[in-house]
């Protein structure tokens, strides 16, 4: 995760990428991972920002979309820029 600087220094990473790494992860299927994360989504947007989510092999088609589509640049400025990306397995 790439830091943001500010006149404060490099923002904090966000907690809930960080708890998602580092709790997630290996959590095995059905204990809600997708639903928490749909859930921290819809209260981001609540909040007034942008949010994308994606399952993860769908991200990388469209990258790979984009990439063939000569638009890979203006793609990954778009996932770099969203306040939220949530990626689910």
């Amino acid at each position: 995760m790439r830091a943001r600087l500010s006149a404060k220094g490099p923002a904090p990473p966000n907690p809930a990428a960080v708890a998602s790494r580092s709790r997630d992860a290996d959590t095995p299927p059905g204990t809600g991972k997708s639903h928490l994360a749909q859930a921290i989504g819809q209260a981001v947007i609540g909040q007034g920002y942008r949010v994308i989510h994606r399952e993860a092999h769908v991200l990388l088609e469209e990258i790979a979309e984009a990439a063939l589509d000569g638009k890979r640049k203006e793609h990954m400025e778009l996932l770099a820029t969203v306040p939220l990306l949530i990626l689910d397995d």
